[in-house]
């Protein structure tokens, strides 16, 4: 009875009170379907039930988002609902799981029966640890949360491709033409690229929600610490419990997360494959976060004149959609011509929101998130935490993993993003410490992740291959050395006379391409981590740093334009494959999500790095300034092959 009625989901209800969730309107069900559909009309189709309560998406079947709305009137006092309710629906629960009742085994099991428990009790103040405990440790539970993640996985599959595959008028689609799902070959070809789809995403939808259980309870320890320390600062220290003790609290949430980080049934290549996409998916997007925020000046006059009276060149202007220019005409029947004051959400809003509040950061260092949390990259904070849970779960990992991790917490600003500090313009001159160093010009920091790359910048930089790489640095370091900033170093003072302004214009333009030429090295052609580089102002600056030099590469890229070094990177590390004897390659023992070709010359060593088809060159040898940024003998630790 207890189960037909939904018991479980009930409680589950009254746990959460009105902790979050939109507020009901006291009117009829068929009227809330209605308004449920037009508002549907001013949302984005592919950004799916997000709930508006700083809740992840997809964390949750999408009826569970629609129920937890509740009626503000019932949370005016404690005498129909409250806190008090909240904590007595969670002891009821915890006083069935005595052995004089049902026992642990039978609450569980009809908690199952409901696919958000975990996620209601770990966010809830304070959290059900007891529960959670319980759930966590009973062998059902990774089938339970493969279930629960599927039926998430299943609607998004549905909600994403069918817009696909249906006609609609509002906007380009298959149309007038259908696309034939009543045929054997058509519905046959649909079903299987959306099952395909959906055992991916049950997957994700698995990390998700760990994660988000996760962060939930990482955010409750945060609050514990700091409302502990508020205290203690308050009151006078006592005995009892020392200001960087853990509380009880505490102590429970802790072993709830390393549970949590249990049930991460991953393999090391799974985890070393979804690293290096989080990689390349941090790679492209902090370049279109610099786009997004760096934008092309007006072409003609009259649109310069309007960017300086109105300042437009500072606002992302937002891209028209087809559907909500004809709402607007139809949004009253009475009225055509009457505007509607709704706001209508695109996807673009939401993808420029995000880019623009990493550029932020990125920029400045200042984090938004808390003032405008429309600007936050959730889908950063869901894999920071599966790091983090992977980390409980396995201490020991590459440092490709340990500095992921910090470029991940750089980007959510749970770490500042200016990680560096000027104090390395302070290095001791001794050349002899530093190889790279000559003493002959003054150093200079260069700040490699606030350059935008655009489109014109990339096009001759290839790195579909090794040679592609070895060339594209050689002319790189070609046209460095070959700019006519140093020219002018050699030839004038600055002081000694006042430049033209054909002379200023030519000298900023060399200044600018500098700084390209230096984003490219850094945040395109070469595997670098940091946010900065330190190296001399001079012609021969960057070759020294890096510890290259244009008769290596020339050398380098006369090794690799074997014919037998041009096939795939997979091809490469097939034993069947008999490579150079200047060049051998690294595969994870683990993985093949990583791999390095090593090319020796006479005079150095250099090292590729592949992920995802992207060749780079190895300059990230950068925890020890006594070397040059490509010294291959760190690699191998860096990826742990």
């Amino acid at each position: 009875l207890f189960r037909a009625v939904g018991g479980i989901r009930v409680l589950m209800i009254v746990i959460r009170g009105n902790s979050w969730g939109s507020e009901r309107d006291e009117i009829s069900v068929d009227d809330e379907e209605d308004r449920d559909e037009e508002a549907e009309l001013y949302q984005a189709s592919q950004w799916i039930w997000q709930e508006p309560y700083e809740s992840w998406p997809y964390v949750e079947v999408e009826s569970a988002i629609q129920k937890q709305r509740h009626y503000a009137g019932d949370f005016l006092d404690d005498k129909f609902y409250g806190p008090k309710d909240r904590l007595l629906a969670a002891a009821f629960l915890e006083h069935l799981a005595t052995d004089g009742l049902w026992g642990p085994q039978a609450l569980v099991e009809e908690m199952f029966q409901c696919p958000y428990c975990i996620q209601i009790l770990c966010r809830v103040k304070p959290p059900g640890c007891y529960l959670i405990k319980l759930m966590l440790s009973h062998p059902g539970f990774g089938e339970y949360l493969t279930h629960a993640a599927a039926a998430i996985a299943k609607v998004y599959a549905e909600r994403a491709l069918t817009p696909v595959y249906t006609a609609d008028v509002s906007c380009h689609s298959i149309f007038p033409v259908l696309y034939p799902e009543d045929s054997p070959s058509g519905s046959a070809a649909f079903k299987q690229f959306r099952d395909e789809i959906v055992a991916v995403q049950t997957q994700n939808m698995t990390l998700r929600i760990l994660a988000n259980a996760y962060h939930n309870l990482q955010e409750q320890v945060r609050e514990d610490r700091a409302s502990r320390q508020t205290s203690s600062a308050l009151a006078e220290k006592t005995e009892e419990e020392a200001p960087g003790e853990a509380s009880h609290l505490e102590e429970d949430i802790t072993e709830c997360c390393k549970l949590l980080s249990l049930q991460l049934k991953m393999s090391q290549n799974e985890v070393s494959s979804m690293a290096v996409a989080i990689y390349m998916q941090i790679k492209d997007f902090t370049r279109r976060a610099l786009l997004a925020v760096n934008q092309l000046p007006p072409v003609n006059q009259e649109d310069k004149n309007k960017a300086k009276s109105l300042e437009v060149s500072k606002t992302l202007p937002a891209r028209p959609m087809y559907f909500g220019h004809y709402q607007m005409l139809i949004n009253n029947q009475s009225n055509p011509g009457q505007a509607t004051s709704r706001g209508i959400v695109s996807e673009h809003q939401a993808q420029m929101q995000s880019l623009t509040g990493a550029a932020e950061i990125l920029f400045t260092g200042e984090n938004r998130y808390l003032s405008d949390p429309s600007l936050f990259p959730h889908e950063f904070l869901i894999v920071l935490r599966v790091i983090q849970l992977v980390r409980i779960h396995e201490p020991k990992v590459p440092n490709f993993i340990v500095e992921l991790q910090e470029l991940l917490e750089q980007l959510t600003g749970y770490q500042s993003s200016f990680s560096f500090s000027d104090a390395e313009n302070e290095i001791e001159l001794a050349g002899a410490d530093y190889p790279w160093r000559t003493g002959l010009a003054p150093l200079s920091t260069f700040r490699v992740a606030q350059v935008p790359l655009r489109r014109s910048h990339l096009k001759n930089f290839s790195r579909s291959s090794p040679l592609a790489v070895a060339r594209g640095m050689l002319h790189l370091l070609q046209e460095y050395s070959a700019l006519s900033l140093w020219d002018e170093e050699q030839t004038d003072d600055p002081g000694t006379r006042l430049m033209t302004k054909a002379e200023k214009s030519k000298s900023d333009q060399a200044s600018s391409r500098r700084n390209v030429l230096l984003a490219l090295c850094f945040n395109h052609m070469c595997f670098f981590h940091p946010k900065a580089v330190t190296l001399e102002n001079s012609r021969d600056g960057l070759a020294n740093r890096l510890g290259v030099t244009v008769e290596v590469l020339q050398q380098v890229v006369q090794v690799l334009s074997a014919p037998e070094l041009q096939a795939p990177a997979k091809a490469l590390a097939s034993p069947d494959v008999t490579l150079p004897p200047e060049v051998k390659i690294q595969v994870d023992a683990t993985s093949s999500a990583v791999s390095v070709l090593m090319v020796n010359t006479a005079d150095k060593e250099l090292a590729f790095v592949h992920m995802m088809g992207v060749w780079t060159l190895w300059a990230n040898c950068c925890k020890d300034k006594t070397h040059v940024l490509t010294r291959t003998e760190p690699v191998g630790k860096y990826f742990s092959f």
